[in-house]
């Protein structure tokens, strides 16, 4: 099986039902991403997009020939399908089972003959609910399951790799059935009787999915079985039509009609497993596409709505009837803040009112190692300790990225500002024990508390801050708003607002200037970022990353030693960082890259430590030999992947390894700081996908300090490249500790910004 079917016979894929709303959307996307397609249809005319090649195969059955449509294709991806099927009509059931079930097998069949090499099949979620109730589930969901239950016996039998995905309802321009429908009933102002419905359902923009396929067709399946895709978070029915109101410029008018009286009236008039779908749960479980692919919808629902109808929303102008002139533009302008006060009013006794559940949340939290017990009222903005005399800044960094990216800084303005008192929040477990370790003698350390009136005028009361420094992207509505109130001055240091979170925070408008609005000086650690920051209307700069001013990552020397001893004799790499879907990659090339490198250890170091159980399976799963830190288990000679499922000891890792491949980079992540590997001397591979680090990771690509790989392939040729040629590893090393020393000078800047803000506060 070839890791990138493009590579292989010119990438032919084959995808049935293409002139149907799905299938005609990806063959345009696998057209566009490279892929050869061939279109099959049922009747000659029907249009396909172009560059599609089309081919007619009559109706799908049991007895349908494939061969033409077959021949030279290296991929399937099944979309055609009998979707509407009724449940009473024996003679409609039959039929449905023939198309969906006998002529997917067939079709199957052919395929493993003619030499295919991954099969991917269009299922539905629905499946899932008739596998789970098969007395409850509708026939269409029925006729999928039988389907899908047959593809399998036949790959199992096959040199052909099988994909099942089941998709929720698939929504974009040209989709038909609910969404058609519902689209009309908003378009011509009608009120929907779905207001109070309280459900969760998963959605898939068509486009998302479009690139998934398009993932499975390039890159080796994560693991066996079926796949559950959704958009990133899961919806209501009433905010999926808001939203979808929204994407049209008009406002949805739902009724608050009980669910009861729904379902009621759908059994009446046998309609039920319509208004099922309205108002019951049905969330997809896309666990193994994220954590065996790193996968993540790119785009949320609200956005996917607004791209797929904008050419059918409605226009407005810039004011409307009794709004003409200054004083209609007075009224528009003053209409956000009463609405935001309002908003915010109902969020503080919304809270207020939750407030024993939130209790119950955080002490589940603590049960499972999430909190400490010892510690919780801290999160309710109490605590024994004392506010100390005197000045007194608040900095707050969420974990442990945003702490060890704010100590120079804490260690600048100590020494400039010696009389000042510090404490520092934040809002995990593990980067208390950092604050614990790295904070300078007599800076203190509390839990952030949560987001709650109460518990946060308590913060405020207990310590009185002169002064409030946020790190990066911790925008808190109750925070921000009450230390405004108090008015205490803010500022955003090394701000961050990657492109997702800028379109959430783009849609909230008026809420998003709102909260920017707290803060008197907000610095971005790019100038990318700046830019963002500033069309949210935050008066935004940038100065540099800290993150490129942070001191070498520390190591224990007697460690260092002992591992070295472990390792004599071994050719070491190291996989920093590294995210679901990442180390299933760092399997295969550390394969591949051993064939050259008989003495090969791959050192892996996952971002989240807690994962090591997890990964240490998917590994030996691929056939290597692995030891586990976290076990205490030793290098031996036999080992082919050493797993560093340890807090803290990153600088030791790349200390021992001298190459480094720094992960959240060949996933959708958006990457990890490069320079922690560059100042060590590390000859340093990443991913693309680096949009958090992108201006570091360009500046380095400049100089020669970084080498950016596509995929696995790519990765194991870097990485195997430069494990043979040791000069040229050194001189990429070289560049690369040059270009990060290079980036260190923006701290004298950063704390110079700042330094207005703490005379003011000196001034108070």
């Amino acid at each position: 099986m070839s890791d990138d079917l493009n590579d292989r016979r010119n990438g032919l894929v084959l995808v049935t039902g293409a002139s149907g709303f799905v299938g005609r959307r990806l063959c345009a996307c696998l057209r566009d991403a490279g892929f050869r397609v061939r279109g099959a249809l049922r009747r000659p005319g029907r249009p396909v997009p172009a560059g599609v090649e089309p081919v007619v195969v009559g109706e799908i059955g049991p007895e349908t020939d494939w061969s033409a449509a077959l021949t030279g294709v290296v991929a399937v991806v099944h979309c055609a399908n009998l979707a509407h099927v009724a449940a009473r009509d024996p003679a409609a059931l039959a039929r449905a089972r023939q198309v969906n079930v006998e002529g997917s097998a067939a079709l199957a069949r052919q395929a493993s003959g003619h030499g295919v090499e991954r099969f991917l099949y269009l299922s539905s979620l629905l499946a899932r609910q008739a596998e789970q109730a098969p007395a409850r589930g509708d026939p269409y969901a029925a006729t999928k399951l039988e389907a899908e239950a047959a593809l399998r016996r036949i790959a199992a039998g096959s040199a052909m790799e099988l994909a099942i995905l089941r998709p929720p309802l698939i929504y974009g321009p040209g989709a038909g059935a609910n969404f058609a429908r519902l689209l009309r009933a908003l378009e011509g102002g009608w009120p929907l009787p779905f207001g109070a419905i309280e459900n969760r359902r998963s959605f898939l923009w068509i486009d998302n999915l479009a690139e998934l396929v398009s993932i499975l067709l390039r890159h080796p399946l994560p693991v066996a079985g079926s796949y559950e895709p959704q958009d990133p978070e899961p919806l209501s029915t009433p905010a999926f039509c808001r939203a979808l109101g929204a994407a049209l410029g008009r406002h949805a008018r739902l009724l608050p009609v009980p669910p009861v009286l729904l379902r009621l009236a759908g059994q009446l008039s046998g309609r039920r497993r319509l208004v099922e779908s309205l108002t019951g749960n049905l969330v997809a479980d896309d666990r193994s596409l994220r954590e065996g692919l790193g996968w993540v919808a790119p785009l949320g629902t609200a956005e996917a709505l607004q791209r797929s109808l904008a050419g059918r929303a409605r226009r407005t102008g810039q004011g409307g009837a009794g709004q003409g002139g200054a004083e209609g533009g007075a009224r528009a302008a003053a209409r956000p803040a009463a609405w935001l006060e309002a908003l915010y009013g109902g969020l503080a006794l919304a809270l207020a009112l939750v407030r024993p559940l939130l209790r119950l949340y955080l002490a589940r939290r603590a049960g499972r190692g999430r909190e400490d017990p010892a510690r919780l009222a801290e999160r309710w903005g109490g605590g024994a300790a004392a506010r100390p005399e005197g000045r007194l800044y608040w900095l707050h960094a969420a974990s442990n990225g945003e702490l060890t990216s704010a100590l120079p800084l804490i260690e600048e303005i100590g020494r400039r500002r010696p009389d000042w008192q510090l404490l520092v929040t934040t809002g995990t477990v593990t980067s208390a024990r950092l604050a614990a370790e790295r904070l300078p003698a007599g800076a203190l350390h509390r839990f952030l508390p949560i987001d709650e009136p109460r518990a946060v005028e308590g913060f405020f009361s207990a310590w009185r801050p002169d002064l409030g420094l946020i790190v990066e992207s911790e925008l808190w509505p109750m925070l921000l708003r009450r230390a405004r109130r108090r008015g205490l001055p803010l500022a955003l240091v090394n701000g961050r607002m990657s492109p997702r979170s800028f379109r959430v925070w783009r849609a909230l408008g008026p809420i998003a200037r709102d909260l920017i609005g707290c803060f008197r000086l907000v610095l971005a650690q790019s100038r990318s970022d700046a830019r963002r920051l500033a069309e949210l209307g935050a008066p935004a700069r940038c100065l540099g990353n800290l993150k490129d001013c942070a001191a070498p990552l520390p190591a224990d020397p007697d460690e260092l030693r002992r591992l070295r001893q472990a390792t004599v004799g071994r050719t070491l790499w190291l996989a920093a960082s590294t995210h679901p879907g990442e180390e299933a990659m760092v399997a295969d090339a550390h394969r591949a890259i051993s064939v050259s490198q008989g003495s090969l250890l791959t050192i892996l170091a996952p971002r989240h430590a807690r994962r090591g159980a997890a990964v240490r399976r998917l590994l030996e799963q691929r056939g290597l030999t692995v030891a586990q830190r976290s076990r205490g288990e030793p290098i031996e000679a036999t080992t082919d992947v050493y797993l560093a499922d340890t807090m803290g000891e990153l600088g030791l890792w790349y200390r021992l390894a001298r190459l480094a491949f720094v992960g959240g980079s060949l996933v959708p992540h958006g990457g990890q700081n490069p320079l922690e590997a560059a100042k060590l001397g590390c000859a340093v591979v990443s991913g693309r996908q680096v949009v958090n680090f992108q201006e570091t990771v360009d500046r380095l690509e400049a100089a020669g300090g970084i080498l950016l790989v596509e995929d696995t392939n790519g990765l194991a040729a870097a990485v195997g490249a430069l494990l043979a040629d040791p000069h040229r590893r050194q001189a990429q090393a070289e560049q690369g500790l040059a270009a990060a020393e290079a980036q260190a000078g923006a701290l004298a800047e950063i704390v110079e910004a700042l330094d207005p803000l703490f005379a003011e506060a000196e001034r108070r």
